[in-house]
């Protein structure tokens, strides 16, 4: 914060009466309106009316670095507060669910992305390659569904030594 020590003390309490008439004429900055801006401070402050006309220069900048601290404390308050928690884990839904639906919309209105076709061709083949080459043919030999983790199932006389066939 730049020092105003220098600042005649009727300029400085002119700052600080403009910072509590912005607040005044904003009305209550309740829980609703912070989550409205995410929480974040600068929003109101900029939201705020600005001072009224009259203010020195260093007097106008006094009036928003109060301003800017002003809103951070209320913001400060309201985390503070013990049903916070509870609260911002609801806007937190919310919000989730109000993305949802939005990337939904955009979904709709653009239609399948350009390689969903080619996904689901690939997806198909690999299933119809599967059911199609799932037996293998190995020197007179079928093996097929009776594999058992890439081994045949025992009692099919391959997992025997050669001599005892």
């Amino acid at each position: 914060m730049d020092s105003y020590a220098g600042l005649p003390e009727h300029e400085r309490l002119a700052a600080v009466e403009a910072v509590r008439d912005a607040f005044a004429a904003a009305g209550e900055l309740t829980a609703d309106r912070l989550f409205a801006v995410d929480l974040d401070p600068e929003r109101p402050a900029a939201e705020l009316p600005p001072p009224a006309a009259g203010l020195s220069e260093r007097a106008a900048r006094l009036y928003g670095e109060l301003l800017g601290r002003c809103c951070a404390h209320v913001v400060e308050q309201l985390t503070a507060e013990p049903s916070f928690a509870a609260r911002a884990a609801v806007e937190q839904a919310r919000a989730a669910e109000r993305t949802r639906e939005l990337v939904e919309d955009v979904r709709e209105r653009v239609g399948p992305r350009p390689g969903a076709a080619a996904v689901d061709f690939e997806r198909r083949y690999a299933e119809f390659m599967a059911a199609t080459h799932c037996r293998m043919g190995l020197f007179g030999l079928t093996l097929g569904r009776s594999a058992v983790g890439g081994r045949v199932a025992a009692g099919d006389g391959l997992h025997q030594p050669a001599g005892q066939r």
